[in-house]
C-alpha cells in the first residue's frame, strides 16, 4: 500500500476514536443536565439534549469503475477467492463499504456485471477472471470470435469447471 493510503487509514481511525470521544462526552453531559434538572423539579426540554443527528439515508453505493479496482486489489491482497460476504467485509474495512439498503445484493450484481473482470469459483467464492486459481482447477482462457479479435474466455472456463 502506499504512503498515502496508509496515512488516509491512519487518520480514518483517528478521526473514527475523536467520535466516539466526543460521543461518549455528550452522553455524560446530556444524563448530567438530565439529573439536574430532574433533581431540581423541572422536566429537561427534550430540546436541551444534545445529539448527533442521524442519517436516515444509506451509503453511497461505488460504481462498478470506482469498486473494480478495489474489488481486483483485495481479491490479489487475500490470495484467494472470497465469498461475497468476506469481500464485504473486507470492503467496509478497508474504507469503502457497499452501500444501499442490500449491499450483498448490490455487490452480487456488480460482480455479475463485472463478469469480464471477475469470476465466482462454486465452492471457492469471487476470483480474478484473468489470474488462475490452481486448487479450483481455474486457467483463464483467451479465444477469439469470427472476426479475429480476442475475447475473455474466463466465464466460459469457470462455466465450464462447475459443469465439469
Amino acid at each position: 500500500m502506499t504512503d498515502a493510503y496508509q496515512k488516509a487509514l491512519a487518520r480514518q481511525a483517528e478521526l473514527k476514536s475523536e467520535i466516539a470521544d466526543r460521543d461518549r462526552e455528550l452522553a455524560r453531559i446530556n444524563e448530567f443536565l438530565k439529573m439536574y434538572h430532574e433533581l431540581e423539579g423541572r422536566p429537561l426540554k427534550a430540546s436541551a439534549q444534545v445529539g448527533r443527528p442521524t442519517l436516515t439515508t444509506h451509503p453511497r453505493v461505488l460504481t462498478r469503475e470506482e469498486a473494480a479496482p478495489i474489488i481486483r486489489k483485495v481479491l490479489i491482497d487475500h490470495q484467494q477467492p472470497m465469498t461475497r460476504a468476506e469481500l464485504l467485509n473486507a470492503l467496509s474495512e478497508g474504507g469503502n463499504p457497499i452501500g444501499g439498503r442490500e449491499p450483498a445484493n448490490n455487490l452480487g450484481t456488480m460482480m455479475w456485471r463485472m463478469k469480464d473482470q471477475f469470476v465466482n469459483l462454486k465452492g471457492y467464492g469471487y476470483w480474478l477472471a484473468d489470474m488462475a486459481y490452481e486448487p479450483a482447477a481455474y486457467e483463464p482462457t483467451v479465444t477469439s470470435d469470427e472476426d479475429g479479435a480476442s475475447a475473455d474466455g474466463a466465464s466460459i472456463a469457470a462455466e465450464d469447471h462447475r459443469q465439469g
